[in-house]
């Protein structure tokens, strides 16, 4: 499993990188992102506050008035810091295993103040059953 969760970080990191390059195609890159990597439920944009900018799950961007506060993520402030990280494991109301994954947006002029993070949500039931 550590070395499918490995893959999982670098596509997320590879992920982050397209959306520095591209933030207006952040959607559509967490579109094809899903739809290659099954492991992933759903992909936000958030930024320093913890607000998500976009998020996308299976059924397509979500609606703002269905996207979460992700300010009491602590992972999300080692990533503000540049360093990658994984939430602690969670259970889903339905019984599914599930972390998160979090990682710095690389800042487009090459500051080092990171103003937005990627969070990708993993089923690690489903990640289970690939390896």
């Amino acid at each position: 499993m550590q070395s499918s969760l490995e893959q999982a970080l670098v596509k997320t990191q590879e992920t982050a990188g397209e959306v520095a390059d591209a933030p207006d195609q952040a959607a559509a890159l967490f579109q094809k992102t899903l739809a290659y990597y099954k492991v992933f439920t759903h992909i936000s944009l958030v930024d320093r506050n913890g607000k998500e900018l976009i998020r996308v799950d299976n059924t397509g961007v979500v609606a703002k008035e269905k996207m979460e506060d992700q300010s009491k993520n602590a992972a999300l402030y080692l990533a503000l810091q540049g360093a990658p990280a994984f939430t602690e494991l969670l259970i889903s109301p339905n019984a599914e295993p599930h972390t998160s994954i979090v990682v710095p947006v690389p800042s487009k002029n090459n500051s080092p103040l990171i103003e937005r993070v990627l969070v990708a949500e993993i089923n690690l039931r489903n990640l289970l059953s690939i390896i």
